[in-house]
């Protein structure tokens, strides 16, 4: 790693809190290897010697793309049909054709990998499909590869196992590679908390700020780095006072993480007594025994189309029943919640030929299932065959309106009722909504006296209450889910489970941040699910909590005018009650 140079005077920089904790270590810098205007190298030799180049580089990227595809199953199922989609890009038999016929013109094996996969990044950016425009990221990790194995003949430069990688973004397959090197945070200049990248720092508990503007200019190779990503904050070149203060907090949570091995299984309540579930989200069964390790008291949020992410068709009703069954199996006897198929938007692309111009607006949630009912019946059915031999619930997906509702229960009555005369009676399968949209959540005191259950997706609310795409990465930092309005919904959402006797939780990504959990309890929600490497820093957090100053904050939290206001006064609330605690 790069010699520390002469330490500078301390100063800050802001950013977006995307994966909570303490990190401390040396700034490694890392540049893009093009950039648009960028020169490219000429060729080292005939046509035929840059060929043999390109095909060697591209058996390298794919080599190692196989090894840490097979590690992402084991330590991190979430990432395997990204990295899948990676190994096709690198392989895709017309884009290697293209790259060699641009060699054969005489230019370099780098300009043809440049030249063809920012001619295939402008197709897809001029998509009307946003699965399409999304995968632009995977194109351009890809090219980094590829360069990458065409300079040093490795596919991405390692990185030092004490460092904190400070870049534009980084790529899931980096991420992967540098949780075996114990890379210890993560900041960087562009994304939001929603981003591919900020989920799997959490998943893997490595702090990280993101949306932390010029920070490839004002941090450098080498700067002593303070991450606390609870905060959003970055301190280059800290001073003794201000290191010491957070090695002593980065201490503090090490001895807490100790006990994570062994954890206290009891119901979570706040110092007042309100009861608050704590439960995991879980994208395919061999996440389960982590969650349960970690002390989930259930399963609050099952991505069911996760099971197909890597293969884009749906399973017949036997495939589901056994991967449910799987699900089951391993959680033993907590409660699990499975979530309907959640395909459209930034989810789940499963081959339809239609175009959306907006597709985030578009055919998805509920209205993808709805127009063609025959999935949503087919889910439900191999639902209620695994309901037979263990209680589960069922959630719908971006309900917004009351036909959408109306019509959804009018499948799950038919399937109920083909159910019983096929088998002489039909398990009880609660259903429950997810509140997505500002529409839902205005109209929670209606939907509430027909369903079971809300479950609130912090993602998009925030995403439709501010009009930001959280997939877009020139506004995703400024979409913020603790912005009074978005608070305001919430509230709304939890007044009207209340009247109506149901429960309420939140199951997106606001849930397992720091910042939020204090204002969630004063909001009234009934329990909160998150991943799992967020479960034992939300038990811990709520069992600190007093519910009633919460109430006091989270009222205090709706009157403010900005996100940025909120976060002072959780600040000043979590100041009081440690000083409170300590006197």
């Amino acid at each position: 790693m790069t010699d520390p140079k002469a330490p500078s005077s301390e100063h800050l920089l802001r950013g977006l809190p995307a994966s909570a904790g303490i990190a401390i270590g040396r700034a490694v810098i890392v540049h893009p290897l093009w950039w648009e205007g960028a020169p490219v190298p000429p060729p080292r030799g005939d046509v035929d010697s840059e060929t043999e180049r390109f095909r060697h580089a591209q058996q390298v990227v794919a080599e190692e793309l196989d090894n840490i595809a097979e590690r992402a199953r084991r330590e991190s199922p979430t990432l395997s049909s990204i990295l899948e989609a990676h190994q096709m890009i690198v392989t895709d038999p017309v884009l290697s054709a293209d790259i060699i016929d641009r060699i054969s013109s005489g230019v370099s094996s780098e300009a043809a990998v440049v030249h063809e996969f920012e001619r295939q990044r402008r197709t897809l950016l001029a998509s009307t499909n946003s699965m399409f425009r999304d995968r632009v990221s995977d194109l351009d990790h890809m090219k980094e590869q590829m360069l990458s194995a065409l300079r040093t003949g490795v596919p991405q430069v390692r990185r030092d196992g004490e460092s904190i990688v400070v870049a534009d973004t980084v790529s899931p397959h980096d991420m992967l590679a540098d949780r075996q090197l114990g890379v210890r945070g993560y900041v960087m200049q562009s994304g939001g908390i929603d981003a591919h990248s900020s989920i799997i720092a959490r998943d893997f508990g490595v702090p990280a700020v993101v949306s932390v503007a010029h920070s490839m200019t004002r941090i450098h190779d080498g700067d002593l780095l303070i991450i606390d990503g609870s905060a959003g904050v970055v301190i280059c070149n800290p001073g003794a006072s201000t290191l010491e203060h957070y090695q002593r907090q980065q201490d503090d949570e090490r001895q807490q993480r100790l006990l994570q091995e062994d954890v206290d299984h009891t119901p979570i309540h706040s110092l007042d007594g309100v009861r608050i579930t704590i439960e995991a989200n879980i994208d395919v069964p061999e996440q389960v025994p982590v969650a349960l390790r970690l002390g989930a008291e259930g399963l609050g949020l099952v991505r069911s189309e996760m099971m197909i992410a890597s293969i884009n068709e749906i399973p017949s009703i036997d495939e589901q029943v056994r991967w449910y069954g799987q699900i089951c199996q391993n959680a033993g006897e907590l409660p699990i919640t499975i979530r309907a198929f959640d395909f459209g938007g930034d989810k789940i692309d499963v081959g339809q030929t239609y175009v959306e111009d907006n597709p985030a607006l578009g055919l998805r949630g509920i209205r993808f299932l709805l127009s063609q009912p025959d999935i949503l019946r087919d889910q439900f059915t191999a639902l209620l065959m695994v309901a037979r031999e263990r209680p589960i619930r069922c959630m719908l997906p971006m309900i917004t309106t009351q036909q959408e509702l109306d019509r959804a229960l009018e499948i799950i009555a038919a399937c109920r009722a083909a159910h019983t005369e096929a088998h002489g009676d039909c398990p009880d399968v609660p259903i429950g909504i997810m509140i997505e949209t500002p529409a839902a959540a205005l109209s929670a005191e209606s939907f509430a006296s027909q369903v079971d259950f809300f479950s609130i997706g912090t993602n998009d609310l925030t995403q439709y209450t501010l009009a930001i795409d959280r997939t877009n990465d020139l506004v995703a930092g400024i979409s913020d889910g603790l912005h009074p309005s978005v608070l305001k919904l919430i509230s709304m959402t939890v007044s009207a489970a209340r009247s109506a006797g149901i429960p309420v939780t939140v199951c997106g990504e606001m849930a397992g941040q720091s910042a939020a959990i204090d204002v969630l309890v004063g909001l009234g929600v009934s329990g909160v699910s998150v991943s799992s490497f967020a479960l034992h820093d939300v038990r811990r957090r709520v069992r600190e909590l007093d519910a009633e100053s919460c109430q006091r904050l989270a009222d205090i939290s709706i009157r403010s005018r900005t996100a940025a206001e909120v976060r002072s006064h959780i600040d000043a609330f979590r100041s009081s009650s440690t000083k409170g605690a300590s006197s």
